[in-house]
């Protein structure tokens, strides 16, 4: 027998006729297409991430020979399309999938050869949700660290430290107010406002109050008060947030350290010196202790100012004065400022007027 066998390979594409003929003249003949190429599809608007955001994408192909396109979404069959012939003899295909719901599609066209294409994507038109999480919302003198969370990948964020695909963290220093804009792989927006108000690195200022300065023999109320809210003091009463108050009963300096609520430390000093619960020394003089038939002047002289006495003449702050025209004897009662009482007892014995 007589054969032949041999491989085009090497020819392009296109329409062949192959032909046949024995040396008797029989002649066998057969037409085909040569066709190894792909139909030419495209999805457009598909970004370098492999979605679209577009509200109505376009799938179109082309190709020499008649093919079919199949969308699938998530592996079910949603579309299906022939090709027409244009009049330049190429076959072609243009539609939209504005109505199609989002999700991850795949879309596939088949020449009459079997030659495919297909094309992954995700369908995406609806922006991410973010939560916006804060390390913390308490005043704090440290720096407050924001992480935003999506229900999606998002893009980087310029300036942010990347957590996962679907979290990014940012560290502030400050208080600082700020737009940022989240997107996610399809190119969606989000803008979410990060708003840090809690870091306060400023002491309190610090206002100390004595109830009183003036000398006394009671006890000084001390009341702290603050420009701004302020943690517990030991040992003091609580007023309000911004204020403390302590009670003295006796002279006492010390130095009390108040912070506020973000642990900011302010240093004062209580000094109370005016409390005076010891009464005052008297000495008792007289002008003369012998004999007389003359008057007597009595002076109660103190070791510390003292009030007015009744029915004596005030030398000085420290001292009054009574003239004894007869023997007598009587208690009085000397106070100092603060009120300590010290009585004393006056005695007229020398006073004889007889002859």
């Amino acid at each position: 027998e007589y054969s032949s066998w041999f491989g085009i390979w090497y020819l392009e594409d296109g329409a062949y006729e192959v032909i046949a003929t024995d040396v008797a003249g029989n002649t066998k003949t057969i037409s085909f297409t040569l066709d190894r190429t792909d139909p030419a599809l495209v999805v457009d608007t598909i970004n370098e991430n492999g979605y679209s955001n577009t509200e109505n994408p376009q799938i179109h192909a082309t190709d020499k020979n008649p093919f079919e396109i199949i969308v699938k979404l998530n592996g079910a069959e949603v579309r299906r399309d022939q090709a027409t012939q244009n009049e330049n003899g190429e076959y072609s295909s243009w539609f939209g999938i504005w109505y199609l719901e989002d999700g991850a599609y795949e879309v596939t066209a088949t020449d009459v050869a079997g030659n495919t294409k297909t094309i992954s994507f995700t369908l995406d038109r609806t922006a991410p949700e973010i939560e916006v999480k804060y390390s913390t919302t308490e005043p704090t003198n440290q720096g407050v660290f924001v992480n935003l969370i999506s229900n999606e990948p998002i893009q980087e964020i310029e300036g942010w430290r990347k957590i996962s695909d679907t979290e990014y963290q940012k560290a502030y220093g400050f208080n600082y107010t700020q737009d940022v804009t989240v997107k996610d792989l399809a190119g969606n927006e989000k803008v979410v406002t990060i708003s840090v108000t809690n870091i306060d690195k400023t002491a309190p200022e610090i206002e100390v109050k004595y109830s009183t300065t003036e000398p006394t023999n009671h006890g000084v109320f001390v009341n702290l008060i603050s420009n701004e809210p302020i943690q517990e003091i030991a040992g003091w009463r609580k007023i309000s947030d911004t204020e403390y108050q302590k009670a003295y009963s006796s002279n006492y300096t010390q130095d009390v350290t108040v912070k506020d609520l973000a642990g900011n430390e302010k240093v004062v000093n209580i000094s109370v010196t005016n409390i005076d619960k010891t009464a005052p020394e008297i000495e008792v003089k007289y002008s003369t202790t012998e004999p007389t038939k003359n008057g007597v002047f009595v002076n109660l002289i103190s070791n510390e100012p003292i009030q007015e006495i009744a029915g004596w003449r005030k030398i000085s702050d420290t001292e009054y004065q009574k003239a004894y025209t007869s023997n007598y004897t009587q208690d009085v009662v000397v106070k100092d400022l603060v009120g300590n009482e010290k009585t004393v007892t006056i005695t007229i014995t020398n006073i004889n007027k007889a002859d």
